[in-house]
């Protein structure tokens, strides 16, 4: 992920002052086409010898928390991969951090910045209420992996559906909503809920054939399917008629057809060869700092820790007694939003990549 942070930064015109790797090697081979960056494995180091404003933090999971606690105390904007920290604990943790020294913090949830779904996400309100919001996620990341780590994966592929929920349902809080697990094998979940009159389901396996990454709404005038792995959608006119009835699914297979055709397209016209929505996540992450407000932020503080609670809560339905529990009340999960004081220069022209 590394990579494709680094080139999103850099089409974005950040300033690329460092890569931080475990790895020097990997680091450097990152690097070898910016002859002014520096390659290392020290992140402290870094931070003294460069004027470091923004950090994109691609590492494991578990070196998230003492990664961006040691950024955003050197005042450093901090965007992360996905999910933000282990638990909604440590998740709350950074959140109420950042907010202490007047950085900004931001999961990378690209799902939810894609085209596709930004182009459904602007006509929803044209669709009627949301009858059902279904996820169908199948991944091969589990292969060769031994059968006991596959919900550990699935764990980590969790955030996405949930970060999309969030975007296409926004009055949504999902830290209270009572999730209901389904876990016939390991690295095999579904997981349903109920809010508002709109059925929620997501299902995610790693052994489900082919490989996919597919949203499926149904609104009252209308319905649309997002393509996750590609990032465009198709909307589909809900009028009833016999002819209409006939002609779908070749009016259906031609829509989706012209939109995969365009978004290869335009994605070829930006050079977006992967991960669909990251530029577009990475760039109103920059614009929030450039305005020094972090309501812009594409992923709110709250919705962050809303996020986290949930998923904790789902993995303790898939595995109890292993997961922290999350308390949900309103002293726990509100984090108030102090203005985004201006505590540095803080224009994203300088970046580095732990």
């Amino acid at each position: 992920m590394g990579r494709w942070h680094l080139h999103a930064a850099r089409k974005l015109g950040a300033d690329v002052v460092g890569v931080v790797d475990q790895d020097l090697g990997a680091a450097q081979v990152l690097l070898r086409r910016l002859p002014k960056a520096v390659a290392t494995t020290d992140i402290t180091s870094l931070l003294h010898r460069a004027d470091v404003q923004v950090a994109h933090v691609c590492t494991p999971l578990s070196s998230h928390l003492p990664l961006a606690l040691e950024l955003v105390a050197s005042g450093v904007h901090v965007l992360i991969e996905k999910p933000l920290a282990r638990t909604a604990s440590e998740t709350r943790r950074l959140v109420e951090a950042a907010r202490r020294t007047g950085v900004l913090i931001c999961p990378v949830h690209q799902y939810a910045w894609q085209a596709g779904v930004n182009r459904v996400a602007i006509g929803l309100p044209n669709f009627g209420p949301i009858k059902r919001l279904e996820f169908t996620i199948c991944s091969a990341g589990g292969e060769q992996k031994p059968s006991d780590s596959l919900d550990e994966i699935l764990f980590d592929i969790l955030p996405h559906p949930l970060s999309l929920v969030q975007r296409l349902m926004p009055s949504i809080d999902l830290a209270r909503i009572e999730w209901r697990v389904l876990h016939p094998a390991s690295g095999d979940a579904l997981v349903v809920a109920e809010h508002g009159g709109t059925l929620l389901s997501i299902f995610i396996s790693m052994g489900g054939r082919p490989s996919c990454f597919v949203v499926s709404l149904q609104c009252g005038r209308a319905s649309a399917v997002i393509d996750g792995f590609h990032g465009y959608s198709v909307v589909m006119n809900g009028a009833a008629s016999y002819s209409a009835k006939i002609t779908r699914p070749f009016a259906n297979a031609l829509q989706s057809l012209g939109a995969a055709l365009t978004n290869l397209s335009c994605r070829a016209v930006r050079q977006e060869f992967a991960y669909p929505g990251l530029r577009e996540i990475v760039e109103r992450f920059y614009g929030a700092i450039q305005q020094r407000d972090d309501r812009l932020l594409p992923v709110s503080g709250e919705a962050a820790i809303s996020l986290a609670v949930a998923r904790d809560r789902i993995m303790a339905e898939m595995r109890p007694g292993r997961v922290e529990a999350s308390s949900t009340t309103a002293e726990r999960l509100q984090v108030r939003t102090p203005a985004c004081g201006p505590s540095r220069e803080t224009a994203p022209s300088r970046s580095v990549s732990p």
